[in-house]
This record gives structure tokens, sequence and C-alpha cells, in this order.
């Protein structure tokens, strides 16, 4: 089995390369947008944010939390003072982060399903202010997107082990922390970006193949890669609503992209399991929008 299996892939891959070989403008147009894409709307906020939280988690940040946050937070979603930490740092950070902050956690399988948060210095200042040049509208999408993981964190509360999970921290010197932190940096940086790149060079054959209404193909690009979906989204649609709706659905199920970055980045995740859920998270964060978008609009 495992032979075919290596031969499907052997020939998907060779059909890929002769096909840059003969059409190498398609994949260099494709390539040219997604790289501009990175670098100047996902990178500033990706890699800064991923550094942060890096040193913040290497640091011990929960042990400087106020009690009052730290208490309330744990007893909403049944979690550990370590947990509260890495929750409030995934919100900062967005993921994939959230897979790296998790490691070897016993909760992982949990905690994994409501802490799906996009990087908010991306949506606020590149989606709102760029794209959509509508920051109230952005904000509303941010607080769906927040409040759908907190319900499902309160749904999946009593899932959680209480045993103590303290990950305890050799003592380093600021210098070590940043270096280290600034090492696993690149690395889930490097390995987001290649994502990004391959996924915008499978959907530019598909679309070299196949003729597809921009805005389904905006919505299945968004689903596969999902800064680039929301890019051609913003400049298909005008309704706000709609606009923010799709934005907010790419947005909370985070792409197929990002599910295989976090895979990567944490091999113990169950997929099927993170995939089901990331439905569910999706089909809740649609009602909550509709509800805001309704009241503060």
């Amino acid at each position: 089995m495992k032979k075919y299996y290596n031969l499907l892939l052997i020939v998907v891959f060779v059909f890929l390369e002769v096909f840059f070989l003969v059409n190498p403008k398609v994949i260099i147009s494709s390539f040219n947008t997604n790289t501009n894409i990175c670098l100047y709307s996902l990178l500033p906020s990706m890699f800064i944010s991923c550094l942060f939280s890096q040193i913040l988690i290497n640091l011990n940040i929960e042990n400087y939390l106020p009690k009052l946050l730290k208490k309330s937070i744990s007893k909403l979603f049944n979690i550990s003072d370590k947990d509260v930490s890495i929750i409030i740092l995934s919100m900062i950070s967005g993921y994939p982060n959230n897979a790296n902050l998790l490691k070897d956690n016993p909760n992982l399988n949990n905690i994994i399903h409501y802490t799906n948060f996009v990087n908010p210095i991306f949506l606020i200042a590149t989606v709102g202010c760029i794209y959509l040049k509508d920051i109230k509208l952005s904000i509303i999408i941010l607080l769906s997107h927040y409040i759908s993981n907190f319900i499902l964190g309160i749904i999946l509360r009593n899932n959680n082990n209480l045993k103590d999970n303290i990950v305890l921290y050799k003592t380093n010197s600021f210098l070590n922390i940043y270096y280290s932190a600034i090492r696993n940096t690149v690395i889930s940086v490097s390995i987001i970006f290649a994502n990004i790149l391959f996924f915008s060079f499978v959907l530019s054959i598909v679309k070299y193949f196949i003729s597809i209404n921009p805005i389904f193909d905006s919505i299945l690009y968004g689903s596969l890669e999902f800064s680039s979906g929301i890019y051609n989204i913003t400049h298909l649609i005008s309704n706000k609503f709609i606009n923010g709706l799709i934005i907010t659905i790419i947005i909370t199920f985070s792409s197929f992209s990002i599910h295989m970055q976090i895979i990567n980045l944490n091999k113990k995740i169950r997929y099927f399991k993170y995939l089901i859920y990331r439905f569910i998270n999706v089909f809740i964060s649609i009602i909550v929008f509709i509800i805001l978008f309704n009241l503060l609009q």
C-alpha cells in the first residue's frame, strides 16, 4: 500500500515540476502576489507577536498576571495558571503559535480547539486599515472570532485535566531566552511562509485548468490559505455584511495551510478531532457575527 502511495506522490510532484517548467509565468505571478502579502502584511505582525510570546512564556508570565484575572479565566475554562498564560499569549500572537505554546501540555487536544486566534495586529492593522478601510468592521470580526472561541472553551471546560501541569524552566539569562526565541520564531515563520507559497502554487495550477467564479475562488483560496483569501475577498465584495461574514468564517476556520503548520509544529495534535471543532467554531462565529453586526453597525 505504501508503495502505491509513494508512487502517487511521485507522479503528482513530477507533474507539478513539469507544469512549472512549461508555464513559469503563471507560477511566478502567483508567487509574487503571495510573497508581497507575506512580506508586507503577515511578516511584521507575525514575527513580532511570535517572538514576544516565546520570550514571555519563558519568563513565566503567568506568575506576574493579576490574581483576579488568572482566577477568573481559570474558573471560566477550568484550567491551570500556566494554561491561562497560554490562552492570553495565543490571543496576542495568533495561530499557529498556539501549537508551539501548548507543547507537552496534558490538555493539548482540548485547549487547542479554543485557542484558535488570528493575529489581532494583522486583522486590525492590515485587514481593517488597508484592505477593508473600515476599523469598526474589523473590530466586530475580531470580537466575533474571540467570543466564538470563548464559547467553545466553556463548552469544553469539563474535558480539561486540572492536574498540576506547570513546566519548570531552567534559569537562563535574558540573552539566552532572547536568542532561543529568535531561533524558534524564525523556524515557525519559515514553515508558515513555505506553506503559504506551496498552497498558492497548487491553487494557481487549479485555476489554470478550471475557470472558477472570482468570489467562489476567493472563498476556496481562503479555506486553503487564509491571508490571500482575505485579500481577494476584500477586493471583490463591497457589501459590508457579506465581507465581514466571509472573513469571519475564513479566520475562524484558519485554512488548511494553518492546519498543516499547526500539525507540523506539534505532532501530538489529533487532526480529525481538531478539524471537527474548526467547523463547530465556524458555526458559532457565524451566529455571533450576525448578532454583533446588527447590534453595532
